[in-house]
């Protein structure tokens, strides 16, 4: 079940994937701002949890790939970064048309 308050939270996220690909924010603001929603959401169920961490991970390991020292050049790509996002928005989806977070 999802309360209003998630839902909201779901759209927030889904909005701030949409001012991604726009190019209105880029992905370290993105990474943040959906964990700051998803926290918000206080999702308890452990297997909500852990789907979420699951597509997360993705798209933070792009950001890391992008602009920490230790990561080869080019090792993020356009690509790459469309997959997590595709997760992403998948899991968001799933929660918006009452399909089941986990």
């Amino acid at each position: 079940m999802i309360y209003e308050f998630q839902r909201e939270a779901l759209q927030k996220m889904m909005v701030k994937i949409e001012e991604f690909e726009s190019g209105s924010i880029d992905l370290g603001t993105l990474v943040s701002q959906l964990r700051v929603a998803y926290e918000m959401a206080e999702f308890h169920d452990q297997s909500i949890r852990f789907v979420f961490e699951r597509a997360w991970i993705f798209l933070d390991h792009e950001h890391e790939l992008q602009t920490e020292n230790w990561a080869p050049p080019d090792a993020s790509t356009a690509q790459s970064v469309e997959s997590a996002i595709t997760g992403m928005r998948s899991w968001i989806e799933c929660g918006l048309n009452d399909s089941g977070l986990a």
